[in-house]
């Protein structure tokens, strides 16, 4: 669907990401937090799957901030306050993080995964973007414990589209997980909107 830019949707662009979240959930969602069934989803939900949602509206996304535990069961150090992690076991690490279960749980957990394009909204499927990280993606752990997910993106590698990596701040000290740094999240969005359907609103 195409939407022409209105002087209140130019309002509404101009309001910060909680309040822009605040507004989807108003204009979109029942009292549940489940999509408006008036909403007519390009690809249709398969099973009765309820219609549940997550919203990212800025530049980067984070996912998950706190304890994972799939990675910190795996951490043989934390060095020099924790800004160096060492694993006991890199190779397990990959087959883990690209799991469907640890994505879903960790990043992708509602059915339905709603993101912001300028003045617009575009909704995925959740259950697609797992299977195209699954598809499409490899991990690198860096030096410094840091894990990155690369995207091969036809014949080039787009490096740290994703990571995790610990926060060793004394107010922090936990593990986040998200396309952050760089305007990665809006990278992210860039991805799944070339290669995935998805169904657009107006902000």
């Amino acid at each position: 669907m195409k939407h022409g830019m209105t002087s209140e949707s130019a309002r509404r662009a101009r309001l910060t990401g909680n309040e822009l979240k605040s507004h989807f959930f108003d204009t979109y969602t029942d009292e549940q937090r489940e999509l408006l069934e008036k909403i007519t989803l390009v690809s249709p939900l398969k099973n009765n799957q309820a219609r549940t949602i997550v919203v990212k509206s800025g530049n980067n996304y984070q996912f998950k901030l706190g304890k994972i535990f799939e990675i910190e069961s795996r951490v043989k150090d934390y060095v020099n306050g924790g800004k160096i992690i060492i694993f006991n076991e890199n190779t397990e690490i990959e087959s883990i993080i690209l799991s469907t279960d640890f994505l879903k749980s960790y990043a992708f957990k509602e059915t339905l995964f709603v993101a912001r394009k300028q003045h617009n909204w575009q909704i995925f499927h959740s259950a697609d973007i797992i299977e195209l990280i699954q598809s499409k993606c490899s991990i690198r752990i860096l030096s410094t414990g840091r894990i990155k997910f690369d995207f091969n993106h036809y014949d080039t590698t787009i490096k740290g589209i994703m990571t995790i990596e610990y926060r060793p701040e004394s107010h922090k000290r936990s593990f986040v997980f998200g396309a952050h740094g760089g305007n990665s999240g809006e990278k992210f969005r860039d991805l799944l909107a070339e290669y995935l359907l998805f169904t657009e609103v107006p902000i």
